[in-house]
């Protein structure tokens, strides 16, 4: 707060500060501050502020390196909250820089949508894997099933519905195949 209001005097004044100017400021050196925002007086002349934090989407890990994802795509590396449940392993080659986004709000919407939904269907998803040089689909990994490789080409509701209907046909087989392919419309793909 001291250096940014150094460089910006008249904004000491609560009437002239720009909130999203110095949550911005805040983020440059701190990316999982999601906002700032003015809480009172402490004492005359001593302003409280909030410091609003992102919560993690997922874990989200490149390279070796650790990140975090928050709802707004936005990585980060410090987490003050619990440890996502589900982590992403990205081996797509994107270079990712700290608190810019990581990817697509529409591929982040379609992790978490596919997650809640393998979750509703009885299949505990574990970890999301994107696969080399690509952005466009994901291999999700459950407990006790074999992978199942998705696009985002594809409504996700859809193919979780193909996914539930081949896991079905496959464990009434008794056999257990290493994946399960659901990216093509009517059509389900697997390998033993």
């Amino acid at each position: 707060f001291d250096d940014y209001f150094k460089q910006h005097p008249l904004e000491r004044f609560r009437f002239m500060t720009n909130y999203d100017q110095l949550s911005q400021w805040m983020q440059g050196s701190a990316p999982e501050i999601a906002k700032v925002t003015p809480r009172g007086l402490q004492s005359l002349g001593v302003v409280k502020y909030e410091l609003r934090l992102r919560e993690p989407l997922v874990s989200w890990t490149v390279n070796n390196e650790q990140y975090y994802v928050d709802t707004s795509g936005v990585t980060f590396e410090r987490n003050y909250f619990a440890q996502p449940t589900v982590s992403v392993i990205d081996e797509s080659g994107v270079r990712v820089e700290q608190g810019s986004a990581i990817a697509s709000d529409r591929l982040l919407s379609f992790v978490g949508r596919a997650v809640a939904l393998a979750n509703d269907n009885g299949v505990t998803v574990t970890k999301v894997e994107i696969p080399s040089e690509s952005m466009r689909q994901i291999y999700l990994h459950g407990e006790g099933v074999p992978v199942v490789r998705m696009t985002t080409d594809r409504g996700v509701e859809y193919q979780i519905v193909d996914m539930r209907r081949a896991l079905d046909f496959i464990s009434a087989g008794g056999s257990v195949p290493q994946y399960i392919d659901v990216r093509t419309a009517g059509k389900v793909f697997y390998r033993e």
